[in-house]
């Protein structure tokens, strides 16, 4: 394959034990994540989701993402090529204590969901006086 040129990548089913029910194919977004030294960005792609179907939840240390698409806004498309499957969105990750949970911020745009977990300030070193 030249530099040129697209390899496609398939997309992978979720695989779960849980009793969720969907309407459609569930798969695991392609996530990217990047870490400073005040915070870790997750960018997750959830291609044709609107940012009002997107559920992002913290409960004991897992952040859990769920994204839905309408199977509805594509009914009536008739693609000539198509390189993925139209279905929901599902990605869990473990968040250690070095997050400051409260500030958590996450945003859409052109079918990428950005997750800022700002990271708790370090404590500072304390002078200790000798009496």
């Amino acid at each position: 394959m030249t530099a040129n040129e697209l390899e496609v990548k398939d997309k992978k089913e979720l695989e779960t034990t849980s009793e969720k029910t969907y309407s459609c194919k569930v798969y695991v977004p392609d996530t990217d994540i990047y870490e400073n030294d005040k915070e870790i960005i997750l960018e997750v792609d959830i291609p044709g989701v609107n940012k009002n179907d997107v559920k992002i939840q913290l409960e004991n240390s897992v952040l859990s993402i769920e994204a839905k698409m309408r199977p509805q806004d594509y009914d009536k498309l008739n693609p000539l090529y198509s390189e993925y499957n139209i279905g929901h969105f599902y990605r869990e990750f473990r968040i250690g204590e070095m997050v400051e949970r409260d500030k958590i911020d996450a945003s859409v745009n052109n079918g990428v969901l950005k997750l800022t977990l700002p990271k708790i300030e370090k404590l500072k070193p304390k002078q200790i006086a000798v009496r």
